[in-house]
């Protein structure tokens, strides 16, 4: 993968879930794994919710088992700042050490300001939708 971890920022409706979905196409179509986390999934496994090529997990702990046991995947986590509210120190810990595992994490959210820092800072690439002027500050 070229990418470091990403994250990707916009209001409802602006694209964010749309750009996410074309990676993750992108990157199954290569050969690589893609897992994802969707909170707002109603079931789990491969191709749900338009995510072509990915295994999607709706629940914490399914998607950090997947997590540990893979290497070398784009994992997406949506809604993100949800996630590290909730798993803080265990989602931390992905973000952290996933590269030792080869893994490529692009989070998603709505809002920069209710992102958890530390994950933030790990981001090296920012895809930036329609944001509140006073997020972009």
């Amino acid at each position: 993968m070229t990418i470091t971890h990403g994250y990707i920022i916009g209001q409802t409706r602006s694209g964010k879930s749309h750009l996410a979905k074309a990676l993750t196409a992108a990157i199954s179509k290569t050969g690589k794994g893609v897992i994802v986390h969707d909170p707002t999934a109603a079931q789990g496994g491969r191709n749900i919710n338009g995510w072509t090529g990915a295994i999607v997990c709706p629940d914490f702990d399914s998607f950090e088992a997947a997590f540990w046991k893979s290497r070398t995947c784009l994992v997406v986590i949506d809604e993100a700042p949800e996630v590290f509210a909730e798993q803080r120190n265990r989602a931390r810990r992905m973000i952290l050490r996933g590269r030792h595992l080869g893994h490529v994490v692009l989070m998603i959210a709505q809002r920069h300001t209710l992102m958890d820092k530390s994950a933030r800072n790990q981001a090296n690439h920012l895809w930036a939708f329609v944001v509140d002027p006073y997020d972009s500050e």
